[in-house]
């Protein structure tokens, strides 16, 4: 099989796949967006069901590709149950201690000032569950189906680096600057290392939810959106752009950079 070939055969399957979700998730989610748009904000359990369907959607999309298409099981797909608390461990070990160390780099540089916390407890567990079916939902379209896809008709190092582009790309538009694109590209890169390593979805899963629920319900760190954050003011970050990240938040930090680059070395010097 030629390049080129390869590449069209792994393209038309990854169109289809997106195609595909968009028109099962679109007619559900549209009463939603629709008062969205109308109100310019949204409630917790609204942006739970919005979540929880696109999960619902994507899953049966990965379904129906798989076994019409790919002529696969859909356990492939990553959600084998055989090693799941080991890998979900260690997805949250990592996403934790590399999260931990970005913070106390900022603290030890003041960049990072703590202020009167605020929880309010009736958005806090709507939406930690929101941000656990987006971390779901997101592994599986990247590190599950496309990731994959790639994998079978590239091999292994053209899949990490393509998923983790595409990746960036979804996620572009409200990135500032190409440090931010970059910290989205190694966030990919290190959730598609952690499959390949672990040939699971847990511990992807599990990396970029305790990310997430440290940032945003726990810390109330700028970087995800405002709905996202579960009603959290804890932390705000002050100084230059390059290290606070600017409008885009968080992850646009150079000090985010150094530790996604620091999970990448320690999950290569573990299991490459």
């Amino acid at each position: 099989m030629t390049l080129l070939s390869s590449v069209w055969e792994a393209s038309w399957r990854i169109g289809m796949f997106f195609l595909l979700w968009a028109f099962l998730f679109a007619p559900l989610a549209a009463p939603i967006t629709k008062r969205w748009e109308r109100t310019g904000g949204i409630s917790p359990w609204s942006r739970l069901y919005l979540e929880f369907v696109a999960l619902a959607t994507i899953v049966l999309s990965a379904w129906i590709l798989l076994s019409f298409v790919d002529r696969r099981p859909f356990s492939t797909l990553g959600f084998s149950t055989d090693r799941l608390w080991h890998e979900a461990a260690m997805g949250v070990a990592v996403g934790a201690t590399l999260f931990l160390l970005a913070l106390a780099l900022l603290g030890l540089g003041g960049w990072v000032r703590a202020h009167s916390p605020v929880f309010v407890w009736h958005r806090f567990v709507p939406i930690s569950l929101a941000l656990l079916c987006n971390s779901v939902f997101q592994e599986v379209m990247f590190r599950g189906y496309v990731l994959q896809t790639i994998q079978t008709h590239l091999g292994t190092s053209g899949a990490l680096l393509l998923s983790s582009g595409v990746f960036a790309l979804f996620h572009s538009g409200t990135a500032r600057g190409g440090l931010a694109l970059l910290n989205l590209f190694l966030a990919g890169s290190l959730f598609g290392y952690a499959y390949l390593a672990t040939g699971g979805l847990w511990a992807p899963i599990a990396l970029h939810f305790v990310w997430n629920f440290l940032e945003g319900p726990v810390f109330g760190l700028p970087g995800l959106p405002e709905d996202l954050k579960g009603g959290t003011r804890f932390l705000r970050l002050q100084g230059p752009e390059w290290i606070t990240g600017g409008t885009f938040g968080f992850e646009g930090s150079v000090i985010v950079t150094f530790t996604l680059a620091v999970g990448l070395i320690g999950l290569y010097g573990l299991y490459g």
